[in-house]
């Protein structure tokens, strides 16, 4: 959309308003499943780190969640660590990063999920998009035909 305020001066510049999403919710399953194999770990943050350098929301909200939500961090634009201390180990339960966001207010413009999907406790549909990323594999028992 153009800039109102040169329009009257016959210039037609871009206006600041962005398009872009706000926030970005990432997600990351710290139980021990996943615990146990760091180089997934190492991969969910380099994919985090990806993301968020691409679409440059204004908030980011980082959420760790085992059975429990261990750990929330946010950030602003591009501003991610290096590295993330990570808290975890225990079993796994999908709702409790969800209810946090529902506590707190947050509508995110979409949620990112990093898991190996063993799991059977789901959160009600929340009202904004959850991308789930699946690092558990093709060769899981779950996606063998009987």
């Amino acid at each position: 959309m153009p800039n109102r305020r040169f329009i009257d001066q016959g210039i037609y510049l871009p206006s600041i308003r962005s398009d872009g999403i706000e926030t970005i919710v990432f997600i990351i399953d710290t139980s021990i499943s996943i615990w146990s194999r760091p180089e997934v770990l190492a991969m969910f943050w380099s994919e985090i780190r990806q993301i968020a350098t691409e679409i440059s929301p204004e908030r980011i909200f980082v959420l760790q969640v085992d059975v429990v939500l261990q750990k929330v961090e946010e950030f602003s634009g591009n501003n991610l660590p290096d590295e993330l201390v990570l808290k975890g180990k225990g079993g796994t339960d999908f709702r409790s990063g969800f209810e946090w966001l529902a506590d707190e207010n947050i509508q995110p413009g979409v949620c990112v999920y990093f898991t190996d999907m063993e799991c059977s406790d789901y959160p009600d549909e929340p009202t904004f998009p959850v991308i789930w990323c699946d690092w558990g594999g093709p060769s899981s028992a779950r996606y063998r035909e009987p």
